[in-house]
């Protein structure tokens, strides 16, 4: 089972925009994203995203590079600071997760070390990282950030 974390692309500040849509930026580094993904075959039998504006909107901009319909859905449980233990339960082949920091943080060091509050992996804006499992064990098999493409 893979399982793809993406931290949602860069997205303006809340004085700016309260609504937090991604910045020009944001949206070209989800786009990259998109394509590396699509370049390497990763096709997610859905994506999962906060319903948080800037969450939503890098799922999308993933999304919309593929032919075949991803399903985007809304998953409560994902908020920056929810507990992950609910969504690490869930886990489901192929996924793609759109989140937030410290969230994902949280979601990754559980899922390879047991312990949530690790902090082992640095996720930048618009990165993805794709875990592996194999039997009960994690491994990260990769981590990119837009910065790279």
């Amino acid at each position: 089972m893979r399982v793809f974390l993406v931290q949602h692309a860069e997205a303006n500040s809340d004085e700016i925009d309260p609504g937090r849509h991604l910045t020009e930026k944001g949206i070209e580094d989800a786009k990259k994203l998109a394509g590396f993904l699509k370049s390497f075959k990763i096709l997610p039998s859905a994506i999962w995203h906060s319903g948080k504006t800037r969450s939503e909107e890098t799922a999308q901009l993933i999304a919309s590079v593929y032919p075949e319909k991803v399903d985007l859905i809304e998953k409560r449980g994902m908020a920056p600071n929810d507990h992950p233990k609910s969504i690490s339960e869930h886990l489901e082949h192929e996924l793609l997760i759109v989140g937030h920091l410290p969230f994902l943080s949280k979601l990754a060091s559980g899922l390879l070390t047991g312990h949530e509050k690790a902090n082992i992996l640095s996720f930048q804006h618009g990165c993805c990282v794709a875990l592996g499992k194999e039997g009960r064990h994690w491994s990260v098999l990769w981590m990119v950030d837009p910065g790279f493409l």
